[in-house]
């Protein structure tokens, strides 16, 4: 009998959602909160930057973001000199998911690049194109 007590009150315990629980209020973000990355990459695109796809030629030819430029990441120390010499300039990065551009991201640092902003995923990037 006290196995079934505990069975009964861990159920209980474990139990989500239930009527006791109010449910939780939908909230819309702060006017003064921080802009998200793909807000971020779309203002300095907006504003001049630089946008470099890192992704492989074959993604860049699926589709790609209007006026990128195609160095896959793993080009990027060999072909660096096809961003300019102004390692000021913004650059906005983006890949497939947001890894390869980090690692690039992380590249153009070491190299120098003071303004480097990863983007993200191509496709979230994509859609939030306002």
């Amino acid at each position: 009998m006290a196995l079934a007590g505990i069975l009964l009150l861990a159920l209980g315990c474990s139990r989500s959602g239930g009527p006791e629980q109010a449910p939780a209020k939908q909230t819309e973000p702060a006017p003064d909160a921080a802009p998200s990355v793909h807000e971020q990459a779309w203002e300095q695109i907006r504003e001049g930057a630089l946008l470099l796809d890192v992704r492989t030629p074959t993604e860049f030819a699926q589709g790609h973001l209007e006026n990128a430029l195609n160095i896959p990441y793993d080009q990027l120390r060999e072909r660096v000199a096809e961003l300019g010499p102004d390692r000021d300039r913004a650059v906005v990065l983006y890949c497939r998911t947001g890894r390869r551009s980090e690692l690039a991201r992380q590249t153009l640092r070491e190299l120098g690049f003071t303004h480097v902003l990863n983007g993200g995923g191509y496709e979230a990037l994509r859609q939030t194109r306002r």
